[in-house]
């Protein structure tokens, strides 16, 4: 059984299920370098000081991508997703001049299927600071 997730962007309410477990990987060979890459520069710069990895990091992944991958990620991660009250599947056309909320239900979309991934992230880059942290005290 898939998770069914909803969130609000700009007073509409989205519903999305979990992909299954192969789209999940397809979707993790898409995206996670980039965004795990991301993630470890923006803690090595200081921008994140506890490795969460920020919605506005994810957002920024995806329009790095070649318009044919973030098609395959818009496919996978929207492949049951309805407006609340509507029910009908959305597409990249219901979003003709809302680009940015189209992207934003694509960050939610791949929070909701890889969030395990965005934990172990999270604790990789927080370890790697500390242990960096580690080794200039040491130093000292």
């Amino acid at each position: 059984m898939n998770l069914i997730e909803h969130t609000t962007i700009n007073d509409t309410t989205y519903h999305l299920s979990q992909a299954p477990a192969v789209k999940q990987r397809a979707l993790l060979g898409l995206v996670g370098a980039k965004i795990m890459f991301n993630n470890a520069a923006a803690v090595a710069q200081g921008v994140s000081e506890d490795g969460t990895i920020s919605r506005e990091l994810v957002k920024g992944a995806l329009l790095t991508l070649p318009e044919k991958t973030l098609q395959e990620v818009s496919e996978i991660v929207l492949h049951k997703c309805v407006i609340e009250g509507d029910g009908k599947k959305i597409t990249v056309e219901d979003f003709q001049g809302k680009m940015n909320t189209y992207l934003d239900l694509l960050v939610f979309g791949i929070e909701v299927n890889l969030s395990d991934f965005f934990t172990w992230c999270g604790d990789v880059s927080t370890a790697k600071v500390n242990e960096d942290q580690d080794k200039k005290t040491n130093q000292k």
